[in-house]
């Protein structure tokens, strides 16, 4: 299932939402299982550097998990798996993206996608929710 525009530049702004938050300059970047890239963002005070690196840390981490059977990127550095929407919390997790957050500080960017991660499948669960009651 490809990533809507509409979740794209929601998980984006999840994590440049944590980033501004840390008071730290980051770059962003999100791609498909086919490493293309879906969308990026510099904050204020991100080198052009950091933003090369995000893009270039999504591409090689969405070709490494996505596109060699049974060979997985290693995820931290900055690197979250985004999964795709289930209608049931047991159904079986497939990713429909990755997401890279590259800062000075690894730990920071380590925080930053994980936590923009988790605002995501919050969000998912309480529309979960809402489904269930209807």
């Amino acid at each position: 299932m490809p990533v809507s525009v509409a979740l794209a530049q929601f998980v984006i702004a999840q994590a440049q939402r944590r980033a501004s938050i840390l008071e730290i300059p980051v770059a962003i970047a999100l791609a498909d299982p086919a490493a293309e890239l879906i969308g990026c963002l510099r904050s204020d005070g991100a080198s052009a550097d950091l933003l090369d690196r995000a893009m270039h840390s999504v591409q090689s981490a969405a070709r490494g998990h996505f596109t060699r059977s049974g060979c997985r990127h290693p995820l931290g550095h900055g690197i979250a798996l985004l999964p795709a929407w289930r209608s049931e919390p047991s159904a079986p997790t497939s990713y429909q993206a990755i997401l890279a957050v590259t800062a000075e500080d690894p730990h920071a960017a380590d925080a930053i996608a994980s936590g923009a991660l988790c605002d995501v499948e919050a969000f998912a669960e309480r529309h979960r929710h809402q489904l269930s009651d209807d």
